[in-house]
């Protein structure tokens, strides 16, 4: 598992490059105000995409082994459809999601659900290398659309950006379903109500634990919006990014871990490298971060601009949740693997109580800086509990079996 953990983490890597390649254009061509706008756009799309994962992406890992894959592919394209369609309308209406960005939300929503389903169709597989591959390749395109864009209309736009995601993304889909289809029969489509069951089962709980756990990490950039503004919404999401560089470690890790335990029938079997695991994570995050903050404040200002000088503390005042959160990750993902999902949810919940208490207090009489420590609680807190329930109850029964 060593050597497909080296192999995540290197794809990670090259994506996290190619990515904030895309960031710096975005943000040096865009300002904070361009970034904001695409932050809040890709906030919405990531809501849409944790609800189709219901029946799909992550659930699918679980399922895979259980279900045809005919009838996982129906069922997850279909429900792909349905959520990319009326959940945008559903954001519109509460104010979170403006016209103009309707029809690109619903097309992309539902490229990009159909994608992760294929990429979690290669992991259920054990197709790491594969799936590391086309995952490089999407963001690699994503880039090279966006600067072809870019040098077409010579003056930058949102809008750019977003196209270069609907080229990106179905060049990559038309790669992912041929290899996810290469040299597979499918079998008649059978006992479909049993799999829509059991997808409902194990994916419902498990994206309401997402959706949670989304707005642990992202309600800071609506509470930014509401009361400080675009602007300082786009400093605050470019920290968010670069935590998001620095998880690569951890997701490397509990991606290839969630895997294995996924495919399990043996819980001594799927629990034994769960401290291992932690270790790794946590030391590794721990000495990413370091890094990312011996960088120069003026290093940061060369790389993304002037509106972003106070990126450095941000990730400092985050730096303890950044670590926690990547030990509890792999205690998350363990649960995930095992169909005991009750527990992400439970230390979710508890994670978005905390930001969005302390946020509403610290957000107006802080700004950027409350977000940050309003994060960086929710992140300890749901570490936190996730130990403690492994630790203290999780751990005894698996003895006990």
């Amino acid at each position: 598992m060593l050597k497909k953990i080296i192999s995540t983490y290197q794809a990670s890597l090259i994506i996290a490059v190619l990515s904030f390649t895309t960031v710096w254009l975005t943000v040096h061509y865009l300002g904070a105000v361009g970034r904001g706008e695409i932050s809040l756009f890709l906030l919405n799309l990531s809501i849409v995409q944790i609800l189709s994962s219901v029946v799909g992406s992550a659930s699918l890992v679980y399922l895979y082994s259980r279900h045809r894959l005919s009838n996982i592919l129906v069922l997850s394209t279909v429900w792909a459809f349905i959520c990319a369609v009326v959940i945008p309308f559903i954001l519109l209406a509460l104010h979170m999601l403006a016209i103009p960005q309707l029809f690109s939300t619903i097309l992309l929503s539902f490229l990009t659900s159909v994608l992760l389903n294929n990429y979690a169709i290669l992991m259920a597989r054990d197709q790491f290398f594969t799936y590391n591959v086309v995952r490089v390749l999407q963001t690699g395109f994503n880039i090279l659309f966006f600067v072809v864009f870019f040098y077409c209309f010579k003056i930058p736009q949102v809008q750019h950006y977003i196209w270069a995601m609907y080229l990106s993304y179905s060049v990559v889909l038309l790669l992912s379903t041929w290899l996810v289809l290469k040299k597979q029969t499918l079998p008649p489509i059978n006992n479909l109500q049993q799999t829509l069951t059991d997808f409902f089962k194990f994916g419902g709980l498990n994206q309401l634990s997402n959706i949670i756990q989304l707005g642990n990490y992202r309600a800071t950039l609506y509470m930014l919006s509401k009361y400080i503004g675009l602007g300082a919404t786009g400093v605050f999401s470019m920290a968010l990014t670069l935590t998001e560089a620095i998880w690569m470690f951890k997701d490397s890790i509990v991606s290839n871990h969630h895997s294995h335990v996924a495919r399990q029938n043996n819980i001594h079997e799927a629990s034994k490298n769960n401290t291992k695991f932690m270790l790794m994570s946590g030391l590794g995050t721990f000495v990413v971060t370091g890094v990312a903050l011996l960088i120069s404040v003026n290093m940061y200002i060369k790389v993304f601009g002037v509106d972003f000088a106070s990126v450095k503390t941000l990730l400092l005042l985050l730096s303890p949740g950044i670590v926690a959160l990547a030990i509890g990750a792999v205690i998350s993902h363990y649960f995930s693997g095992i169909g005991k999902i009750k527990y992400n949810t439970y230390t979710s919940f508890a994670g978005l109580i905390v930001v969005l208490v302390t946020g509403i207090y610290l957000i107006p009489q802080y700004g950027i800086k409350g977000a940050a420590v309003a994060n960086c609680l929710s992140y300890c807190t749901t570490a936190a509990l996730l130990l403690l329930i492994y630790f203290a109850g999780v751990k005894k029964q698996i003895r006990a079996v």
